[in-house]
């Protein structure tokens, strides 16, 4: 297909988008595709075009609720549609804001995660494989430039694909039919065939970055390198797009094939993959398991970095955080880990993101009273005084029972094999003088042991989450 010609007719878009179909490995002919439509031109325009190369179209529209009556009316418009072409609809109502909130990213980031979620949830119920979106050439442009800008890699600059996993380990593909098409065809292929459709004024907002991308920098650049400067970019998009291909190498699907062991990478693997095999690795797992996390080549070479360092090193981003578990990457969500400070009222339970603690006041001393486990331990009550649950502290040192000199709280946990994935969220009990007494599955503390005098025999045992 000629991308610098303009389709004479409605025909020739249809034809040249059964061209970049074909040339993509894909039919759609007689095969449901799940076609995202939120009103806007490009959207309608999928649609129709699809109905045309006769697949069985299947539309789903998701309400932001964003803009009031507006968001009201896309959907008013899409209902319409849908029942003049006798295309089945699906309407899913998300809510960007609170889940941006939940997730600590972006309303467009929150509003893009529900929306594809819902395509993947319709696909599955209506038994297809295909989830068609309505991404043109300039998308493809716009998303370059804005990936280059974020210092992305190879596999970032390369932006869109015609056809790729809806998600790691789908069977559902994501398929772009329009991605060779210029926003200015899919507008005269809608005048010429009648497609109503509405614009979303959010679009020209100079608020977001892609809108700044159209009003000043593609006018500029245009000016600057002539109008087919902006049809190169895209075209350099999908020349990369289609050097890389869509999967790694077979060292790499090993390294994410880790099914017994949900987002982790085995190290060893990983240090065996060439610095680029690496870094499209690292970046395809951010995306599946932690999108609200830049994808960008600083991410990459910082968790490159990871790799090689000691076991509990972690990076925390935003949208989540990388840990080195000795063997393994560990891909965590971005959570607020903390632990409230309270005091401990005898025979209660208390439950941590780490596992649940009970202290209780023996009537009786016990035969032993050094239990050899690391999950329970006996303290004097009247040393201790009004004991408390609080977070450790980072340079924290304590003196544990039956060792000389102090140890770091940190480096206890790691001869405890505590999971470094843990550590931030595990509690210790405090004596009412603020000196740690126990560090719950770990060690006891001296000073605070039971003895032939004691009066009050406390006992404290710690019950672990799995870990």
């Amino acid at each position: 297909m000629n991308e610098d010609r303009q389709p004479s007719s409605p025909s020739d878009l249809v034809r040249d988008v059964e061209a970049t179909l074909q040339k993509a490995d894909l039919s759609v002919r007689d095969r449901t595709v799940v076609v995202g439509v939120s009103g806007g031109v490009d959207s309608m325009v999928l649609a129709s075009v699809l109905r045309e190369l006769r697949a069985l179209v299947q539309v789903v529209h998701v309400n932001y609720g964003l803009r009031a009556e507006e968001s009201d009316a896309d959907e008013l418009l899409v209902r319409s549609f849908c029942s003049t072409h006798d295309f089945p609809l699906a309407v899913f109502f998300a809510a960007p804001k609170d889940d941006a909130r939940k997730w600590k990213t972006s309303i467009q980031d929150a509003a893009r995660r529900e929306r594809y979620q819902f395509f993947r949830a319709h696909a599955e119920n209506a038994d297809s494989d295909l989830v068609a979106v309505a991404h043109n050439r300039d998308d493809s442009a716009e998303t370059m430039l804005l990936q280059l800008a974020r210092g992305t890699g190879l596999r970032g600059a390369a932006g869109m694909r015609v056809n790729r996993s809806l998600s790691r380990g789908s069977g559902i593909r994501l398929i772009r039919p329009l991605l060779e098409v210029s926003r200015e065809t899919i507008v005269s292929f809608a005048n010429e065939q009648a497609i109503q459709w509405r614009e979303d004024l959010s679009n020209a907002n100079p608020s977001y970055a892609r809108a700044r991308i159209r009003s000043i920098v593609r006018p500029a650049f245009e000016n600057a390198m002539g109008v087919q400067g902006w049809s190169g970019l895209a075209r350099s998009a999908r020349l990369l797009s289609e050097l890389i291909g869509d999967d790694a190498s077979d060292i790499a699907r090993l390294a994410l094939g880790q099914v017994a062991r949900p987002r982790r990478l085995d190290v060893v693997l990983l240090r065996q993959l060439s610095v680029a095999e690496c870094t499209n690795v690292l970046l395809d797992c951010l995306s599946a398991w932690l999108p609200a996390v830049p994808r960008s080549e600083v991410v990459a070479n910082e968790l490159r970095q990871l790799l090689f360092s000691a076991p509990g090193s972690m990076k925390a981003f935003e949208g989540g955080t990388i840990i080195n578990c000795r063997d393994c990457l560990e891909f965590r969500d971005a959570v607020t880990i903390s632990i409230v400070e309270h005091p401990i009222d005898l025979g209660h339970s208390y439950t941590s993101a780490a596992g649940v603690l009970r202290v209780d006041e023996l009537m009786h001393a016990p035969v032993a009273l050094n239990p050899n486990t690391p999950n329970a331990t006996f303290v004097d009550l009247d040393k201790c005084g009004k004991m408390r649950i609080r977070a450790w502290r980072f340079g924290e040192e304590v003196t544990a029972l039956g060792q000389a000199g102090s140890k770091k709280v940190a480096r206890l946990m790691t001869d405890a094999k505590v999971s470094p994935s843990l550590r931030q969220s595990w509690p210790v009990v405090a004596s009412e003088a603020d000196h740690i007494v126990w560090i719950p599955g770990v060690r006891a503390v001296d000073g605070y042991h039971v003895s032939d005098t004691t009066a009050r025999v406390g006992m404290m045992t710690w019950y672990p989450h799995e870990s």
